[in-house]
């Protein structure tokens, strides 16, 4: 029996364990998270990731699974060694607190930021992107990735929806929520304040009959509104915005995901901030394409 496999030969922590019922109540409920200031983090990459972003962890769960995923044994050492609160459960036990079909065998209780996060500067270039009432959790931690991806301000979930530290939120930020720190405001009114009060100009991403975002002056402090899924933007907020974008669509498609309409626009916006008028920022100018015209197309 190797020195791994001899970490979980002895007693397993009963899944009546206080902390196996906490962790499963972080599990369940965003009540629960809030008041107890944590989340959970799980599988290997995440866990990793969060150790190596300074992430506090309060307790590990691990379990005989994290012995057969690559990976697994050396992360397993290396927290050994660091002194980490490891807590041995059975592979069933894990599997109640997983929200993976496929468990990796580790879990990790992590801290919440505390305080009150401020908005980020106005960034010319650089959009906050602001989600209204994205109710899926895994859209909601695909933006939060998308936002780090794209180098764009930061994220505001607004209107109430998933919470940023759900599970599933969690595991689709892929880590950047470790270095994203999303901001939430629950009412439009509090919220068109917040962002004027910044100094942000309001871009509201519609459907259709807005700019085309090849064609949008980016090199502004936006703060870019995305509606959740089917319901889009509420109405106040859609008064409220100075301009409106919108991605052209051919065929029968009348809208795309949530994440992928965001991912294109920030990725605009990014393209313009690395390419100012058609030159490579840092290199040789590039030849300019002739220009056509055309009648722009409707948004989509």
């Amino acid at each position: 029996m190797s020195a791994m496999e001899d970490f979980f030969a002895g007693d397993l922590v009963s899944p009546r364990n206080a902390r196996v019922r906490a962790a499963l109540d972080l599990h369940r409920s965003a009540a629960a998270r809030r008041a107890s200031g944590s989340f959970l983090v799980e599988g290997i990459k995440l866990v990793n990731e969060a150790v190596q972003e300074g992430v506090p962890l309060l307790d590990l769960f691990v379990s005989p699974g994290l012995l057969r995923h690559e990976g697994g044994p050396g992360l397993l050492a290396t927290l050994k060694e660091a002194g980490a609160p490891l807590l041995p459960v059975a592979d069933g036990v894990m599997e109640r607190l997983s929200e993976s079909r496929t468990p990796q065998g580790i879990l990790a209780t992590a801290v919440r930021p505390t305080g009150t996060p401020s908005l980020p500067p106005p960034i010319p270039g650089r959009p906050l992107l602001v989600g209204w009432h994205i109710q899926d959790p895994g859209n909601l931690g695909a933006l939060i990735r998308i936002v780090e991806a794209t180098g764009a301000a930061g994220f505001l979930a607004a209107g109430g929806g998933a919470d940023p530290y759900h599970p599933r939120a969690v595991r689709a930020t892929a880590g950047s929520l470790f270095r994203v720190q999303p901001l939430e405001c629950q009412d439009a009114g509090t919220l068109l304040a917040t962002l004027r009060d910044a100094g942000l100009e309001l871009l509201a991403a519609v459907p259709r009959h807005g700019d085309p975002p090849s064609t949008f002056p980016w090199n502004r402090p936006w703060a870019l509104l995305i509606g959740g899924e089917g319901e889009g933007l509420p109405e106040a907020l859609l008064k409220a915005a100075g301009r409106r974008v919108a991605i052209p669509t051919e065929g029968r498609v009348e809208s795309l995901s949530v994440p992928a309409a965001a991912a294109m626009l920030l990725y605009e916006a990014q393209r313009h901030r690395l390419t100012p008028a058609g030159r490579p920022q840092g290199g040789r100018s590039a030849a300019r394409p002739r220009r056509s015209r055309h009648r722009e197309p409707r948004g989509g």
